[in-house]
């Protein structure tokens, strides 16, 4: 029940009085999320503040709207009338503002000739219904929709059964479905999701070719046109470095990011408990604080508007040699897994996690190792083999570069140098 926004409500004069008082032109992207990205952090959310410090690199306008009460599933107000947005303009936090009001705001820009692209990130939280009704109500330009993780096919967005354990899309009436814990809801979801797809035609935008793929078949979503936006771009030095002189030091291996069940989190505090006592290795946790057990070292490390390097940094410095990269579902694209290879770390990963198995191939073949499951991963550990695929791995370092998200594709006042 949290409540996102300032305590102020807006109504459809006062919006449209910001709107005309403090923008340069009239062009304007609406992108649709499930939290303020100005509060949250995440790869979701840098995505869109780096489009949106791009599209306003352009002189164009950039409204964020996400449900002022977070919520893990779609909306039950399939009307609109007591659905509050939290909205920001330009980066900037206005307030919130009901469904009702900004359905006259679009009303408005549309007799103005506002020219509008519509980009929805996510729609978590959101009544596809309402966002069916603005889309329709004014737009001048194909709307995007993207593909950050499968919520359009499901509620357990990582399509993992009971939470537990990657079930693979199966059909909603499937016997697979009906025991899980998502299952019942899954079928209406989908369809709510899928009218709102199909009435406004958008194109799909997808962090990976894989997502993209695994992202049809589990909506059923085919025929629409399609785009691959990477959300950063890996760049690496061609000379390779030095090993670290250990001199009988421990092998630091690293979690990255939340320490979260399905991040992997329970495999490699596992790992680390096993480990506890071997002078071979220490095991740490880069991303926000959290309640760690003794066999883990916590390391602050929050990637955020104007420290987009952070966790590379965090790596570097705390000379991190192994980071596990061990996600339970089909990541879409994983900056973590990205940030280890650019702060020149070894990447040891879960066979079949998305993306990730692809970045690991073409920037890290050298210095990455595929795993099959946790049998595996913990005899790896326990019979020193990783000891001798860090000491003969081809190790590079380089910088994750952010991208432009949804202003990769947008027709809107696209300067000649980016054509």
């Amino acid at each position: 029940n949290v409540q996102l926004g300032s305590a102020s409500v807006l109504d459809a004069a006062e919006l449209i009085s910001i709107f005309r008082s403090e923008t340069p032109t009239k062009d304007l992207v609406v992108a649709i999320s499930h939290d303020d990205y100005g509060v949250s952090t995440g790869g979701v959310q840098n995505i869109i503040g780096d489009e949106c410090e791009e599209f306003r690199r352009r002189g164009i306008n950039y409204l964020h709207l996400c449900p002022a009460r977070p919520k893990m599933q779609l909306s039950e107000d399939r009307h609109g009338a007591e659905f509050f947005f939290a909205a920001r303009l330009n980066g900037q936090a206005l307030g919130r503002i009901s469904g009702a009001a900004l359905e006259r705001v679009i009303v408005e820009f549309k007799r103005l000739s506002t020219q509008i692209t519509w980009v929805i990130h996510h729609v978590m939280g959101h009544s596809p219904e309402l966002l069916k009704r603005l889309i329709l109500t004014w737009r001048t330009t194909t709307p995007l929709f993207w593909t950050h993780d499968y919520f359009a096919a499901c509620t357990g967005y990582t399509l993992m059964r009971n939470t537990l354990e990657y079930c693979g899309a199966p059909e909603p009436e499937s016997s697979a479905c009906r025991v899980c814990v998502y299952g019942t809801a899954r079928k209406m979801h989908r369809e709510r999701v899928a009218d709102l797809i199909f009435s406004i035609s958008p194109k799909i935008v997808s962090p990976s070719q894989r997502a993209l793929e695994l992202w049809e078949r589990a909506t059923g979503f085919s025929g629409l046109p399609t785009h691959v936006a990477t959300p950063a771009n890996l760049v690496l030095n061609k000379k390779t470095i030095p090993h670290r002189q250990r001199q009988h030091s421990p092998l630091r291996i690293a979690h990255l990011g939340a320490p979260v069940f399905h991040k992997g989190w329970a495999s490699f505090e596992k790992l680390a408990a096993a480990l506890k006592n071997d002078s071979r290795y220490r095991f740490f946790q880069l991303g926000s604080n959290a309640n760690l057990p003794s066999s883990i070292t916590h390391v602050d490390a929050l990637v955020k508007p104007g420290q987009r390097a952070a966790m590379i940094d965090a790596i570097v410095v705390n000379r991190i040699d192994v980071v596990v990269s061990w996600s339970l579902w089909p990541e879409t694209f994983c900056f973590t897994a990205h940030e280890a290879i650019a702060a020149g770390a070894f990447l040891d990963h879960r066979r079949n996690q998305g993306h990730v198995d692809a970045a690991a191939a073409e920037y890290a073949a050298q210095a990455a190792r595929e795993i099959e499951d946790e049998g595996e991963l913990f005899s790896y550990f326990q019979s020193g083999k990783i000891l001798t695929d860090v000491s003969n791995a081809t190790l590079r370092v380089g910088a994750l570069l952010p991208a432009v998200g949804s202003a990769e594709i947008s027709l809107l006042n696209v300067p000649k140098n980016l054509n």
